[in-house]
């Protein structure tokens, strides 16, 4: 089975539904109302809904966080959970503690 993590799976979220979303920096800025166009291992391509629609490039390692902007109706949509153990499954699953393998 195919595994996906939870950064990748929030950014295809957020990215797949044009959500728009909250990023803030390391150094303590931020950039409110941008939508993530694209994303790989090391940059986010980030676009402002008001702008011109010129994208930026950014480095992830700059990021300290990502959250859509407050009053959208954001729901992270459930991942695959593997069988064979339980390093894809969120600890807060259902209330349960998952077994160690």
């Amino acid at each position: 089975m195919n595994r996906i993590n939870i950064q990748d799976q929030f950014l295809n979220q957020v990215r797949r539904d044009k959500l728009k979303v909250v990023v803030e920096f390391i150094s303590g800025s931020r950039l409110e109302g941008v939508r993530v166009i694209s994303f790989d291992n090391f940059c986010l391509l980030l676009e402002k809904a008001d702008s011109e629609n010129v994208p930026v490039l950014v480095y992830k390692h700059a990021v300290a966080s990502i959250r859509p902007v407050p009053g959208s109706k954001f729901r992270l949509a459930p991942a695959p959970v593997e069988r064979e153990g339980f390093h894809n499954q969120p600890h807060f699953d259902e209330g349960k503690t998952p077994e160690k393998p």
